[in-house]
């Protein structure tokens, strides 16, 4: 899963903790513009692109594509920056992570049952993707 445009919009936004109206002043939108392109409602221009690009010194191969590092060197993997823009959603990942890094295989093994207990509807496995 990879985020789209308009989520790495709203997450620069969020990273440098701006409101619609000040992101829309920095890159030469209204509030509404901005609003709408976050809700997916429609594509950012061109100039969009390029003016964030220019003011928060991201590549556009980052933006466009989510390839290569993010603000301040971010890598763009979906759940860092994910993490990055919502604290719970971070707190949620470092526990999971600490729990697969942890040497002991049972207690591996119990967060892999309850991680697939609790979000088993959402995991898609290689066989139902065929």
């Amino acid at each position: 899963m990879s985020l789209e445009v308009n989520e790495r919009l709203k997450f620069i936004r969020k990273y440098y903790d701006m409101t619609q109206k000040e992101f829309a002043d920095v890159v030469g939108l209204s509030q509404g513009n901005v609003s709408g392109i976050e809700k997916g409602s429609f594509k950012p221009s061109i100039d969009t692109v390029i003016s964030t690009c220019r003011y928060f010194g991201l590549s556009t191969e980052w933006l466009l594509l989510g390839r290569g590092p993010g603000p301040d060197g971010i890598e763009s993997q979906t759940q860092n920056i994910e993490a990055k823009a919502d604290p719970e959603l971070k707190q949620m990942y470092d526990i999971l992570k600490n729990l697969m890094q942890n040497p002991d295989p049972n207690l591996r093994g119990w967060a892999i049952v309850q991680f697939r207990k609790a979000f088993g509807e959402y995991c898609v496995t290689e066989e139902k993707k065929q």
